[in-house]
């Protein structure tokens, strides 16, 4: 369980990233595929599920025919600066780099 544990939080605190990961130019809007899809962090209250919220990003024209042609999800528009909010790399491209990459 302690391994599982460790994992996690070795993964959300960016410790398992390369090098080329910390400034990204393609982890920036604007992103050169057709969608993104990826958690969305500080979701607004009446948005919020228990098995997470994702967020995905109509990037282009045929992107956006694909969502279209799916049936099944569950779409809430979100206004861009709050998904920013949540997910900073966003804008920047950059994440934080942890000098504690060993433990």
């Amino acid at each position: 369980m302690f391994n599982h544990e460790l994992f996690y939080w070795r993964f959300l605190n960016n410790l398992y990233l390369g090098e080329g990961c910390y400034d990204f130019k393609f982890a920036k809007i604007p992103r050169p595929g057709d969608i993104t899809l990826c958690d969305l962090w500080g979701v607004a209250a009446h948005l919020k599920n228990e098995k997470g919220v994702s967020l995905l990003l109509v990037n282009s024209v045929k992107g956006k025919e694909l969502i279209e042609k799916t049936e099944s999800l569950v779409l809430n528009k979100v206004e861009i600066s709050d998904a920013k909010r949540g997910i900073p790399r966003l804008y920047s491209g950059k994440c934080s780099d942890h000098k504690e990459k060993e433990l």
